[in-house]
């Protein structure tokens, strides 16, 4: 039954905010595109705005019926109840899912962490399934006029605990990263994520204040909104997939290095792709796929970064590197030796790893020391020796 004399302006203004926070959501969840995440990010964060959407229903329900403008049978009630509470903890699960594979932490890739990942969400479900019979989370009772109202058991706080233990392990995460990565883009991320986690704390701590509205559901769009910028804006930069920087950022950084080369500063550009990247695609799939790019990045930043030079991903299984020898006098340094050594560099790390596939790559270059002549001058003689390479290897190994 709907009472419209208990729908005054606040409850208006109340309802139809809720409505912009789900158009919000709807927005960034069609806005999150591939290049800006990975495929594995984006299921994670388009699951936790799928649970934010579903909490945002419920908890709005919610305030109609504590504020008695609306009223529903018992059952309704309390399945309305607990639906908020599965979608809450749902969305802390996303949020610390989406992080984890973000910022490729090892730990996802073991079997007890997920046990332990999963494991509050257990939790909450059991203590969920046994109010049903026994109310010891919540119950729902009658007023004085006859209208149901939720009624909160101590156990309640034990189960908020599970629940939010998600953003608690995200601010501790958050935290730590901040300090400890090297990347100031990380750096950037990290500090995204602990300021989002304050807030939901904080309107956690003042939502207590308010019995008959929750405010929780404006904190949480604040912190999607809050990554999905940053997402945005790390993306102008960097290549989502593995952290490198991208092609806009490569022809920015080129373009400039290249006005102050000459015949005895040259700058050595480098393109490289992976041999039969399709075929890692078309038998271990997409997933594998973005695994092999990674590894040829992880690898490549570790041998370039030894001459101090600029790694980029270029565009699909292409990267593009430079070197200035002069930036690094200490190191000797030949073209030759750089293929050499990254190509060794990366069947170790295949070695080590124990993939299903060889991943290898064929290397072009060439030296720049003319600054009147153009990058796209360069970029198609590296390209021109990278296609020559990579004829020698299709033939070498019988395919063309």
């Amino acid at each position: 039954m709907f009472d419209l004399s208990s729908f005054d302006e606040l409850m208006l203004m109340y309802v139809l905010f809720h409505v912009f926070l789900v158009v919000l959501s709807v927005f960034t969840f069609a806005k999150l595109g591939k290049d800006i995440v990975t495929i594995q990010e984006a299921s994670f964060f388009r699951f936790l705005i799928t649970m934010f959407i579903i909490y945002v229903v419920t908890a709005v329900l919610w305030s109609l019926l504590e504020n008695e403008v609306i009223s529903l049978p018992h059952w309704a009630f309390v399945l309305n109840s607990t639906l908020s509470y599965i979608a809450l903890t749902l969305i802390a699960f996303g949020t610390f899912m989406f992080m984890v594979f973000r910022h490729e932490m090892i730990m996802a890739q073991k079997r007890w962490f997920w046990f332990v990942s999963l494991a509050p969400i257990a939790i909450v479900a059991v203590l969920l399934f046994i109010n049903i019979f026994n109310g010891m989370i919540f119950t729902v009772v009658p007023n004085e006029s006859g209208h149901l109202h939720l009624q909160n058991s101590p156990f309640y706080n034990i189960m908020t605990f599970f629940g939010m233990s998600y953003f608690m392990a995200i601010f501790g995460m958050s935290v730590v990263n901040t300090f400890n990565s090297a990347s100031l883009t990380r750096k950037r991320e990290y500090f995204t994520l602990a300021l989002a986690m304050i807030i939901i704390g904080v309107v956690v701590a003042i939502g207590i204040l308010f019995k008959h509205l929750t405010v929780l559901p404006m904190a949480i769009s604040a912190a999607i909104t809050f990554i999905f910028a940053n997402l945005q804006e790390s993306g102008i930069n960097n290549d989502t997939l593995t952290g490198l920087n991208n092609r806009r950022r490569a022809r920015e950084y080129l373009a400039e290095r290249l006005a102050g080369v000459s015949p005895i500063q040259p700058l050595f550009l480098f393109i490289c792709d992976i041999n039969f990247f399709k075929d890692i695609n078309d038998e271990h799939g997409h997933i594998e796929g973005d695994n092999a790019l990674t590894i040829v990045a992880r690898v490549a930043k570790d041998v370039v970064s030894e001459y101090a030079g600029f790694l980029a991903r270029y565009g699909g299984d292409e990267f593009i590197f430079s070197i200035i020898p002069s930036d690094h006098k200490n190191m000797e340094f030949s073209p030759e030796t750089v293929v050499v050594k990254l190509q060794k560099a990366l069947e170790d790390e295949c070695k080590k790893l124990n993939k299903p596939y060889v991943v290898t790559i064929s290397i072009g270059y060439t030296e720049c020391n003319n600054p009147t002549l153009p990058l796209s001058h360069y970029i198609t003689k590296a390209d021109n020796m990278l296609y020559l390479v990579k004829k020698e290897y299709h033939a070498s190994v019988g395919r063309e």
